[in-house]
């Protein structure tokens, strides 16, 4: 796998490359204002911090891998004869009570003689699962399903919306028989009652466990709707809630989590979960981002050439070309012939 280098990995590499030239090389050839006076010269160059990626995802997401996936996506749904407003993706989406341990990304200001600077913050981390769908029309129409821990219930939940489907199981995490439910009783009736043309349906989902039962092929098949499985380990490039939906959301559960927290000075409470999370949800899913999120995914439209050589690069074994930028010389100078002084 192609890994990036940063100020401290950098100079032994420079370093190396120097005396294979035949430089006289010491441990302070390559020195801190070296590197700063190489990327005053290379603004192209910025540092980041980076995002780490499961070994599996970067394997896994590789040109053959994606390849085939679009091939195998745009025959079914030329087959089916499958309209984009009729092309869902759907899949589970964790939230903490307490906004979650990093928080909202939100600077505050204090007084100057303010030592202590600090703020409120809940630490409930208890965990409620979403299941959550979006259209390739830009809509998000069909219903999420919450799935609570213990079997206690609130009445709040029930008030927002009679259709919301609502859960429960011993750790607040899915299962097979809550994924089915909410597929048979929230997604298929109202996929059902959105299709306007009469043409099959299509649900795009990851491979987990609860979402690849029998259960869910036979009734799909009974309801003329077609699943469609993503390749293992790639939602993180290739599942539209994941490449651009549940980002917005989760930035704004944390914002809410917090203005509730400095607006009672306790944590959000269990009741209003179904209510905070729908009224975050209405600002998250717009259709703006919900289309953006299928672009970028490749899915709509169909581009099979979105992802660059770029974005595949995790996933070589190793790597034999160096990425330098444009400007990067092709020819690095000798070294000066010592015999000519």
């Amino acid at each position: 796998m192609a890994r990036p280098f940063n100020k401290r990995t950098i100079r032994p590499k420079v370093r190396e490359i120097l005396k294979a030239r035949g430089y006289d090389v010491q441990e302070n050839t390559v020195s801190p204002q070296w590197i700063k006076s190489f990327l005053k010269r290379h603004p192209e160059l910025k540092g980041r911090r980076g995002k780490g990626l499961d070994p599996k995802r970067a394997q896994a997401f590789n040109p053959t891998t994606v390849s085939h996936h679009f091939a195998l996506l745009k025959s079914v749904m030329d087959e089916q004869d499958i309209p984009w407003d009729n092309v869902y993706n759907m899949d589970e989406k964790g939230i903490q009570l307490g906004g979650g341990r990093k928080g909202a990304q939100v600077k505050y200001f204090f007084d100057i003689d303010d030592k202590m600077m600090y703020r409120l913050q809940s630490d409930d981390l208890e965990l409620v699962t979403i299941i959550d769908c979006v259209c390739a029309d830009g809509t998000s129409e069909i219903l999420p399903c919450f799935v609570f821990s213990g079997v206690k219930k609130a009445e709040e939940w029930f008030n927002v919306d009679d259709k919301i489907l609502i859960a429960s199981s011993t750790n607040g995490w899915t299962d097979d028989e809550i994924g089915f439910e909410w597929f048979k009783r929230v997604f298929v009736p109202q996929a059902k009652a959105k299709n306007t043309s009469g043409k099959p349906i299509l649900l795009i989902y990851d491979g987990h466990g609860s979402h690849t039962l029998e259960s869910w092929a036979k009734h799909g098949f009974e309801n003329d709707v077609v699943l469609y499985c993503l390749p293992p380990h790639t939602t993180h490039r290739l599942q539209p809630l994941d490449v651009g939906c549940f980002g917005p959301l989760q930035k704004g559960w944390f914002q809410r989590c917090d203005d509730i927290m400095n607006d009672t000075g306790s944590g959000m409470e269990i009741k209003d979960v179904v209510k905070e999370y729908m009224a975050v949800r209405v600002k998250s899913f717009t259709e703006s981002n919900v289309s953006t999120a299928w672009r970028k995914s490749g899915i709509k439209p169909l581009d099979p050439d979105i992802f660059t050589e770029a974005d595949f690069a995790p996933s070589l074994a190793s790597s034999t070309t160096m990425h330098v930028p444009a400007s990067f010389p092709q020819k690095l100078p000798r070294a000066p012939d010592a015999s000519s002084d």
